[in-house]
């Protein structure tokens, strides 16, 4: 319905959102087929408007899909752009969770000390901002990383971090 009234009226930033929440829920439901020309049309427009948070919002999303596609390569390259886009628009908390994307892709990728760099460079912005979910988020990265790097001790820890905040 949202994007038939977009269309309808053509306003560009309503047909964004509205392609961009059709193709996160069709994600979100493992129909990547339908989800991905739903996402890439809204990437289109908010490329059109200058919106990076949307964009970026947008290539999260993608990375999503292609994740679970296992297409990791895929995933990571668009981790990154939602990174550079949340940095170019100044938002923070967006920053903060693309990192800990980034991380986790490239963990994926078994690219151990990059995911752990990307990973931790979420902790302290996301204490700072009381990002709470981005915070519990990054320590869970971090949890599955460490044993990649033979420290288990921290993995425990880093996992009971996540628990404690996921808990509150």
């Amino acid at each position: 319905v949202a994007v038939s009234a977009a269309d309808r009226v053509g306003d560009k930033a309503g047909q964004a959102l509205a392609y961009g929440g059709l193709g996160a829920g069709y994600t979100w439901f493992g129909r990547h087929a339908e989800a991905e020309p739903h996402l890439w049309h809204a990437l289109t427009l908010y490329r059109e408007l200058g919106n990076h948070v949307g964009g970026a919002v947008t290539h999260r999303n993608l990375a999503l899909c292609d994740e679970q596609q296992g297409r990791y390569r895929d995933a990571l390259n668009h981790a990154e752009r939602a990174l550079a886009l949340y940095r170019k628009a100044g938002f923070t908390s967006g920053e903060i969770r693309a990192l800990n994307s980034v991380g986790w892709r490239h963990a994926l990728l078994g690219n151990y000390e990059q995911a752990h760099s990307y990973c931790e460079q979420a902790i302290v912005p996301s204490q700072k901002t009381g990002d709470r979910l981005g915070e519990a988020a990054a320590w869970d990265s971090l949890g599955y990383i460490h044993p990649h790097l033979g420290e288990h001790k921290q993995a425990l820890d880093c996992y009971q971090r996540a628990l404690d905040i996921f808990r509150v």
